[in-house]
């Protein structure tokens, strides 16, 4: 028996079917997200938030954002890469904070970079999440202030 636990949502626009603008936002109503909805949310906001930036929990996070802003990717071969190490540590975030209990469509068994755009001071990466269940999203992030060189 699972224990489904709802959060939040604060992708405003993930309702509308296909492929649509979703922005990082409460809206005007509150509205609760379960299975691969919350597992891509999930996803997002581990992926954007800068490892060492929430207080009380420093392992939350990755480092990708960092690099990027600091201008350790400049390159074609280095987004693969970084993007890599940032999905192992979402993963193994992910498996020492979920429980026996947990749904399958709730828990991310991969994550594969589809594609990516690098520009100068911009990085746009699109990204397809799979769930143990087997359902598969696909989440594209546009990352700013990207160096290049």
């Amino acid at each position: 028996m699972s224990a489904r636990i709802y959060d939040l949502s604060i992708m405003e626009g993930a309702t509308a079917p296909g492929n649509v603008k979703i922005t990082l936002s409460f809206g005007n109503q509150g509205m609760l997200v379960t299975g691969t909805q919350k597992a891509s949310q999930f996803f997002t906001l581990a992926f954007l938030t800068e490892r060492g930036t929430v207080l009380g929990d420093a392992s939350f996070g990755t480092d990708f954002v960092t690099q990027a802003r600091a201008g350790v990717i400049r390159s074609d071969p280095d987004v693969p890469l970084y993007f890599n190490l940032a999905a192992r540590d979402i993963l193994d975030y992910q498996a020492g904070n979920i429980s026996l209990d947990t749904p399958d469509d709730e828990i991310i068994e991969s994550l594969i970079l589809m594609s990516y755009i690098l520009r100068v001071q911009q990085l746009q990466i699109q990204v397809r999440l799979t769930t143990i269940a087997g359902d598969a999203r696909e989440v594209i992030l546009p990352i700013d202030a990207v160096p290049t060189g």
